[in-house]
């Protein structure tokens, strides 16, 4: 089913959740099914680079998230774990990529971890009657609970809206996102407003199977770093009815972005 395809490259596009994310997934979406669909994703991600510091910082993160969509409309939480080992200028990660900030550890090399940030996630996806378009039109909200002393995370809110649109050509899904975060200010150092992006494609061997790519950019939220630009490729299956996982790896074309990652996502239907 050609709405299926689509909202498993959703969940694939770490553009959707750019930075060794939790990555988004969306249950089908059919105009007037007032039936609530429920699923629930984890799994593990981990990334290095130094960010343009003389060390590296290492973010080991396992997500957890859940969504809910009714019609053409969808509502998704998630939070999870984060490990941060490095020189301490580099704050948070997961869904929100990373912030670096004025060193303040004198480059001695910490350890910190704890629950990352918690983000909430409201999207519209319209159907369309060509049936072969797709958009996405999303609001997320991050709520700032990861430790601001660990620097896990800001300690504030941040608010990001986001357009995404795609369209089948035969097996090929090119798809195109592009978004705006407004960044809460810490009390400690000054931060900037953020655009972000992403261009990519997906191929479907089946309805079961796919591979992409995708190019995405992020502008840099603090003075002291480059924007993050990188290279997501991706392997999705469907393992069976209930059940999909999704192997994943990232290479940094810059110093705002880590020099490589990669994780395995999973994904878990409860209709």
């Amino acid at each position: 089913m050609v709405l299926t395809k689509y909202y498993r490259a959703q969940y694939c596009r770490r553009a959707l959740a750019a930075g060794a994310s939790l990555l988004a997934i969306s249950a089908v979406a059919h105009a007037g099914d007032n039936e609530v669909k429920v699923t629930l994703y984890s799994g593990v991600d981990y990334s290095s680079g130094d960010y343009g510091a003389a060390l590296d910082t290492e973010i080991f993160y396992v997500p957890v998230s859940a969504k809910a969509t009714i019609g053409e409309w969808s509502f998704r939480v998630s939070s999870g774990y984060i490990n941060i080992k490095g020189p301490g200028g580099v704050i948070g990660g997961g869904d929100g990529g990373v912030i670096v900030a004025p060193d303040r550890r004198n480059m001695q090399v910490v350890e910190e971890s704890g629950i990352g940030d918690t983000y909430f996630t409201l999207t519209y996806s319209p159907v369309f009657k060509n049936g072969d378009i797709f958009l996405d039109l999303s609001t997320k909200v991050k709520a700032p609970t990861a430790s601001e002393t660990k620097g896990l995370g800001t300690g504030k809110m941040d608010v990001t809206v986001k357009a995404d649109i795609s369209k089948f050509i035969g097996p090929v899904l090119p798809f195109a996102s592009l978004g705006y975060r407004f960044v809460g200010q810490p009390g400690s150092f000054a931060l900037n407003d953020t655009w972000i992006a992403s261009a990519g494609a997906a191929y479907y061997f089946s309805s079961k199977a796919s591979i992409g790519a995708s190019y995405d950019y992020r502008e840099a939220a603090s003075s002291l770093a480059e924007d993050s630009k990188e290279i997501f490729a991706y392997f999705d299956v469907k393992a069976t009815k209930k059940w999909g996982i999704v192997f994943y790896g990232v290479a940094g074309l810059s110093d705002g972005s880590p020099d490589f990652g990669g994780g395995v996502q999973l994904k878990m239907r409860t209709y």
